[in-house]
């Protein structure tokens, strides 16, 4: 898998909101983005939004959907690898505040 940059790595993290989704999911694999709402207290909207980025650049995997009241549900992982990888190690190190909330 390629790795992300250092930049990436600040944009995916930057959020405080994203920084608070990334434990619950580490916490708690396979969540769906509703699940992790009612685990935050967040907003349903703003976690689905904020889990999208954290898609987007690899930091969370989508792993199952499933149907629940007649709608498709999208459970997703933490990227193990990603976040044991030496830049997001290296970028929190350097940013301890930017780390969970």
């Amino acid at each position: 898998m390629p790795e992300l940059t250092q930049e990436e790595v600040a944009q995916a993290l930057k959020h405080p909101l994203r920084r608070k989704l990334l434990p619950a999911f580490i916490e708690n694999p396979f969540l769906s983005p509703t699940e992790a709402a009612n685990l935050i207290q967040e907003p349903l909207s703003q976690v689905s939004y904020h889990v999208r980025v954290l898609v987007k650049y690899k930091f969370l995997v989508l792993r199952a959907t499933g149907r629940g009241r007649g709608m498709i549900k999208s459970y997703y992982l933490p990227n193990d690898e990603l976040l044991n990888s030496s830049i997001v190690k290296e970028f929190l190190d350097a940013n301890p505040s930017l780390g969970a909330e």
